[in-house]
């Protein structure tokens, strides 16, 4: 099921609300956005630990 997108206008002008990444939610592995972006984190961190892997 595809969500709805509403624009939000003030004075004719588009306003883009703040997002809570705990409400955002991928639809396939239902995991939150906050969980993502950590994982992606946990994950870029490692490699940066390993020498010669990300900048030589």
């Amino acid at each position: 099921m595809a969500a709805k997108l509403y624009k939000l206008r003030k004075s004719g002008q588009t306003i883009f609300p703040v997002t809570v990444t705990d409400a955002v939610v991928d639809p396939e592995s239902l995991e939150t956005l906050t969980t993502i972006l950590k994982s992606v984190r946990e994950r870029l961190t490692n490699l940066e630990e390993q020498p010669g892997i990300l900048w030589g």
